[in-house]
């Protein structure tokens, strides 16, 4: 894990090199392209602690000004430093980028593109935090509009076994841009939902689904 006491020494002594003129022996790889993919995640350093992003930029800083003066090489070293700071961030960046996804769902009643039903059925609906809360069975659509009334989300028990089958109107639902499915509940909500027989579908949503406020 490179510390950033670690990251100063390497741009200070990219910036000494610089003063003191010292000549590349070899240029390792293009500096400069190196720069440049990693100018493409740059919309990773939202997620970054201010100090991380400091750090980065005066390193980014330090490698443009040996670019300038031939160093490819000692620019070459900056550039591993960055990457390696960067990469021992991803697993959190990733995280965080998927829970701006799923708080940032679409509505399902704003989606623009066309959702197959088949590709409803089976999906797996997640709260905003990220937390699996179960998979649709089906998609139940009321004949006189042609709209869908709710999805039957099957809910709870183990290995298919103690699930219900809960009504959720369609319109309680959001969307990811990666096409998952959210809805903005916690379990503890849906524990409190009375499920319905899979021999005797309703023809509406649960009754109790506005009335316990459920829906955020």
């Amino acid at each position: 894990m490179i510390t950033r006491s670690r990251l100063i020494q390497i741009s200070a002594g990219a910036l000494l090199a610089v003063s003191a003129g010292l000549a590349s022996t070899q240029a390792m790889a293009d500096c400069q392209d190196r720069l440049e993919e990693l100018e493409e995640h740059r919309d990773q350093a939202r997620y970054y602690p201010d100090e991380m992003r400091r750090d980065l930029r005066q390193l980014r800083d330090s490698a443009e000004l040996l670019l300038e003066t031939d160093r490819e090489d000692l620019c070459n070293e900056v550039v591993d430093a960055m990457q390696e700071t960067m990469e021992e961030r991803n697993d959190e960046v990733q995280a965080a980028q998927k829970q701006a996804r799923l708080e940032n769902a679409t509505p399902v009643s704003e989606v623009t593109e066309v959702l197959r039903a088949s590709s409803i059925k089976g999906s797996i609906v997640r709260s905003a935090d990220g937390k699996e809360l179960g998979t649709i069975e089906d998609v139940v659509v009321t004949p006189s509009s042609g709209e869908i009334a709710y999805v039957a989300l099957s809910y709870g028990g183990f290995l298919g076994m103690g699930e219900k089958l809960i009504a959720v109107p369609w319109d309680a639902l959001r969307l990811t841009e990666g096409s998952v499915f959210v809805l903005g509940v916690q379990q503890e909500a849906l524990d409190k939902l009375e499920g319905f027989d899979e021999d005797e579908w309703p023809a509406e949503a649960n009754e109790g689904w506005r009335a316990t406020d459920t829906v955020r």
